[in-house]
């Protein structure tokens, strides 16, 4: 289906685009296309007859927004994504590319993955099924006045967690 971006292009409602494109909304697939393409028509003189000029210069001001929201550069790792979150920068978007997110998890796609610059994580079937890691998209701050934060992960055992 089509995100709330598209729908919002299409209806030419540029401020709840504007709002969307602000907190973090994706514009990549078929959406962004669409918004892409609508915010292009929008930006040519002669769209429309009332106020033209403004027109044009919101749609413009909102496709340069589409673009760098579109060119964001993924995480290169999972510190990176929790460090950027922590800041607080929308990471709706930029998992890093080992992960796909599903269900508010970032899910590995991979067996090999890379927790942090320096650490590297190799995960071992288990009774001959493929292992998958499942990462929760929350960071937890222990001390929002400290100047940085340290990222840590921990194992939950979900399991245990149920019972």
């Amino acid at each position: 289906g089509l995100t709330a971006l598209a729908a919002a292009a299409a209806a030419r409602q540029w401020d709840a685009l504007d709002v969307l494109l602000r907190e973090g909304c994706r514009a990549d697939g078929s959406s962004g296309t669409l918004a892409t393409a609508a915010l292009q028509k929008a930006a040519r003189p002669g769209f429309g007859q009332e106020n033209a000029m403004e027109q044009v210069e919101k749609a413009n001001e909102l496709l340069e927004r589409l673009r760098e929201r579109k060119n964001r550069a993924p995480a290169s790792t999972l510190a990176e994504y929790f460090r950027r979150q922590v800041r607080g920068e929308v990471v709706h978007g930029i998992e890093p590319r080992r992960f796909k997110l599903v269900d508010g998890e970032l899910r590995s796609r991979s067996r090999h993955l890379h927790l942090a610059e320096t650490e590297t994580m190799t995960m071992h079937p288990r009774s001959g099924r493929t292992a998958s890691l499942r990462v929760i998209t929350r960071a937890l701050v222990l001390d929002p006045a400290a100047p940085e934060h340290e990222i840590r992960f921990v194992t939950l055992d979900v399991s245990a967690a149920a019972s």
